[in-house]
C-alpha cells in the first residue's frame, strides 16, 4: 500500500467501524481511512451497527457520543464492551459537543474508550488508530 498517507507499515488486515449519525462525517472519515489502506464498515444506526458488529468483529470503532439520543454513544460502548466477541475491540468516541464529552469522560474511559473532539485533525484520528491498532491498546477481557 504504498500509497498511504503515514510511514511506518501498513494497517493490519480488518476493518474499522464507524457509527454516526450524520451522513456526511460518515463519508469524510470513511474517505480518509479509505486512503489510509483500511477497510472501513459505517452505520448510521446504532442497533444495525452491533448486530454487523457481532456477525464481524472491527479492529477499532469510532463511535460518535451523541446520535439520536445523548447517551447512545456511552450505550453502544456499554454493549460492545458487554460482548464476548467485541469487549476488546479499541473504540474512539468523538463528538462536536464538548461539554457532553468532557463530562462523561472519566465513564467512557472507565469503559476503556480513547476520547476525541470534534472537529479533529485528521492526522490526529489516523495516530490514535495507529496507536490503538499497531501497540497492546486494547481493554483487557474480563
Amino acid at each position: 500500500m504504498g500509497e498511504c498517507h503515514s510511514s511506518g507499515p501498513p494497517p493490519p488486515a480488518g476493518h474499522i467501524a464507524v457509527i454516526d449519525d450524520d451522513p456526511d462525517f460518515l463519508a469524510m472519515v470513511a474517505d480518509v481511512l479509505d486512503m489510509a489502506g483500511y477497510g472501513v464498515a459505517a452505520w448510521t444506526d446504532p442497533c444495525a451497527a452491533l448486530q454487523a458488529l457481532r456477525a464481524d468483529p472491527p479492529m477499532l470503532a469510532i463511535i460518535d457520543l451523541r446520535m439520536d439520543r445523548p447517551t447512545a454513544g456511552l450505550e453502544v460502548l456499554c454493549r460492545i464492551r458487554r460482548d464476548s466477541a467485541l469487549r476488546g475491540t479499541p473504540v474512539i468516541v468523538c463528538s462536536a459537543d464538548a461539554v457532553a464529552l468532557h463530562e462523561q469522560a472519566a465513564t467512557l474511559r472507565a469503559h476503556g474508550a480513547e476520547l476525541l473532539e470534534k472537529p479533529f485533525d485528521l492526522d490526529d484520528l489516523l495516530a490514535l488508530i495507529s496507536r490503538l491498532t499497531y501497540h497492546d491498546g486494547r481493554v483487557p477481557s474480563g
